[in-house]
């Protein structure tokens, strides 16, 4: 086993870092989103990016099969 996966095995006994794992996957969640489920809520990746409070190529990058 690598040390990353040690140190996480570790990390996920600590109730802080779970609920930080837990938030941080709510802030994530809409750019998992595939860009079909997106353009069939009528949602622009630029319109996305406002509402999430981040630039752009934050939406963009996901989408982008050279990424």
């Amino acid at each position: 086993m690598s040390r990353f996966h040690q140190r996480l095995r570790e990390d996920l006994y600590d109730p802080e870092f779970v609920q930080a794992i837990y938030d941080m996957s709510a802030d994530i969640a809409p750019l998992q989103m595939p860009k079909e489920a997106r353009k069939a809520l009528n949602v622009s990746e630029k319109e996305l990016a406002k509402r999430m409070g981040v630039q752009h190529p934050t939406i963009t990058r996901p989408f982008n099969t050279s990424h």
